[in-house]
């Protein structure tokens, strides 16, 4: 990932891209309070079996968003993350440049053989309204619908852990598994690849209506 955005630095070294990774790097000190979180309300604080989680409401708001299949057990391959990326520092309709925030939010739907892996940024406030088209046909702007959540915090790696975290979670929730849905689950990370220590990332399964 740190060869990757030095690459996108040396081949277009405009403000708007130097600007992006200057706030996306401020990830290596734990330093992400001048980034802007997606909005939601904390419901409950739940506890069962010794594991902590919380219901949370999230409301309707913007993505930027690039969806892949992949075979199970394969890493999420760094062009996703990438082309987002250039959505947010200028490849975009405006050239405008987009802040970025935190989490991002990733939607994992496995099958039998593969798992689809659905990437998103959180568009920030100053572009929830009108968010500018992204040039790459990959990229699609989302719009979710309103959705309460069981959420689990954990630390690591999510591209690497965040499957066997929602398997324990939902082992975990036992009996109360049948109040959600676990067709599919959201693997979200807070940090940026290159933070090594106090990560924070999270699994959340929507409850059923």
């Amino acid at each position: 990932m740190l060869i990757a955005l030095v690459g996108v630095v040396s081949c277009s070294p405009t403000p708007q891209i130097l600007d992006s990774i200057s706030g996306f790097f401020k990830g290596l000190t734990g330093d992400n309070g001048a980034l802007e979180e997606v909005p939601y309300n904390t419901i409950s604080k739940e506890q069962i079996d010794g594991l902590e989680y919380e219901i949370r409401e999230y409301p309707s708001v913007k993505w930027a968003c690039k969806e892949i299949k992949k075979d199970v057990g394969t890493k999420t391959p760094r062009g996703q993350f990438m082309s987002l990326f250039r959505y947010i520092s200028g490849m975009n309709s405006e050239k405008q440049e987009i802040a970025m925030t935190t989490p991002v939010l990733t939607k994992m739907t496995p099958s039998k053989d593969s798992m689809t892996s659905n990437m998103c940024f959180y568009l920030d406030s100053a572009a929830q309204a009108n968010p500018p088209t992204p040039e790459e046909e990959t990229v699609i702007i989302e719009t979710n619908e309103p959705m309460t959540v069981a959420v689990y915090e954990f630390g690591g790696y999510p591209s690497l852990d965040s499957a066997k975290e929602a398997q324990m979670f939902a082992k975990k929730l036992g009996d109360r598994v049948n109040t959600v849905d676990t067709d599919s689950f959201y693997s979200v990370g807070y940090d940026s690849p290159v933070k090594f220590w106090s990560r924070k990332n999270e699994v959340m399964f929507v409850l059923k209506q």
